[in-house]
């Protein structure tokens, strides 16, 4: 019942949360590194940006991941490329949360809603840009908002989840340890 109570309440923020109007994007696409090691960074967009329409090999990529309920946006905000990574990450954390599908749901939720949604610009600020090795303009900070009801649902769907490994819990390297939502 409480499984079904949060899925609800998730479904319901969601839903709000993916009102299409026009697409509105904060950061798009991958802009370089700012050290040899790192990973790539996206780049910040405008509030003109239109992003290029997906292809299918895209599309098919963001329903894998991010669920079919996806395959009825008209517009996505994010490039095939941060799909991959975005694929990638998920994978190294997957197996930390793999006892919990709650968690492994919510946590997909929260990285796609992130990289793709359409709204994206409702929810990320760019607060900070610096330039890559490359040269291009990289998002080197941002604040990233989220309803404080499904922030809670989340971190009450992973707080408990152990890792077999290590039997600490996941919630301490996903979420840095932290001891309720508001702090995660």
């Amino acid at each position: 019942m409480n499984l079904f109570r949060i899925y609800l309440v998730f479904l319901a923020n969601i839903i709000n949360l993916l009102r299409v109007e026009a697409i509105q994007c904060a950061i798009y696409g991958n802009c370089g590194k700012k050290s040899l090691f790192g990973q790539e960074l996206p780049c910040t967009v405008d509030a003109e940006f239109v992003p290029e329409v997906p292809n299918s090999e895209t599309w098919g990529l963001v329903t894998e991941l991010c669920g079919s309920q996806w395959g009825d946006k008209e517009n996505l905000c994010c490039s095939k490329e941060q799909l991959v990574s975005l694929k990638k990450n998920l994978q190294k954390v997957e197996s930390l949360i793999a006892s919990c599908p709650a968690c492994i749901t919510n946590f997909k939720n929260l990285f796609c809603q992130f990289t793709c949604s359409p709204n994206q610009r409702d929810f990320v600020n760019v607060t900070r840009t610096q330039k890559s090795l490359k040269g291009n303009e990289v998002v080197a900070e941002l604040d990233f908002f989220i309803d404080p009801d499904w922030a809670s649902i989340f971190y009450d769907s992973c707080k408990n989840v152990k890792m077999s490994a290590t039997n600490g819990y996941a919630m301490d390297l996903i979420g840095g340890g932290a001891k309720n939502y508001s702090s995660f």
